[in-house]
C-alpha cells in the first residue's frame, strides 16, 4: 500500500516540476510506474486536477500529455 502512495507522490512531484506535461511513457520510465494512466486516475480520485491533452507531431503520431491543472 505504501508503495502505491510513493509512486503517486513521485508522479505528482514530476508533474509539478514539468510545466509542459509528461507523456505516459515518460511517467512510466522516469518514476517506475507500471501503468501511467491508472496512476493519473488514482491521483484524480484523490482530488488532484490533472489535464490530459493529445498532441500530434509532424509525422502524424499522437501522444497524450498529462499536466497539472491551474
Amino acid at each position: 500500500m505504501s508503495n502505491a502512495t510513493t509512486k503517486k507522490a513521485r508522479v505528482l512531484e514530476g508533474l509539478r516540476s514539468n510545466r509542459n506535461g509528461l507523456t505516459g511513457a515518460q511517467i512510466e520510465a522516469r518514476y517506475r510506474v507500471g501503468n501511467a494512466s491508472a496512476t493519473v486516475s488514482d491521483l484524480r480520485m484523490d482530488g488532484v486536477n490533472i489535464n490530459t491533452v493529445q498532441r500530434t507531431d509532424t509525422k502524424g503520431r499522437t501522444k497524450t500529455f498529462y499536466s497539472l491543472g491551474r
